[in-house]
């Protein structure tokens, strides 16, 4: 996501490691104290769907969200997406429904996504932790 480039929201933006995260309830106070910046930035696109193209794999929403925000940023529209917590895919890494396009594009970090946000990570960690339970009661039996 763009949000660097971003003109008002540049300043509500701080940077956590690999991550980019916007202070929503700043950028709200602000367009409290100054409403006529309100009629600048309030548009909403929402997009859902179950699938937009249910005959491919890797366009999804999310895909189709950022797609969005780059056409629109690439005619000159202060644009920004924001996005839910995917929902675990049915395979490991994103294969499916692991908002990173299936494989089949590429956002920077996905692993950010696929690991962090869908729960793998903490899944992997946990059969990790069973596995060495296993091996110490082996061991002291």
């Amino acid at each position: 996501m763009k949000v660097g480039n971003m003109s008002i929201l540049d300043s509500f933006t701080a940077q956590f490691g690999l991550v980019k995260k916007i202070d929503a309830f700043g950028f709200m106070d602000y367009l409290k104290k100054n409403p006529s910046e309100q009629k600048k930035h309030g548009k909403v696109l929402l997009v859902t769907a179950d699938t937009p193209l249910k005959a491919s794999r890797g366009e999804g929403k999310t895909t189709t969200t950022i797609a969005l925000v780059d056409a629109l940023r690439e005619r000159g529209v202060d644009a920004a997406a924001v996005l839910r917590q995917p929902s675990m895919g049915i395979t490991a890494a994103g294969s499916k429904g692991g908002a990173s396009g299936g494989g089949k594009s590429s956002l920077s970090h996905p692993e950010l996504i696929d690991w962090g946000l869908c729960g793998e990570m903490a899944a992997i960690e946990c059969a990790q932790n069973l596995l060495v339970s296993f091996a110490e009661k082996a061991i002291d039996d």
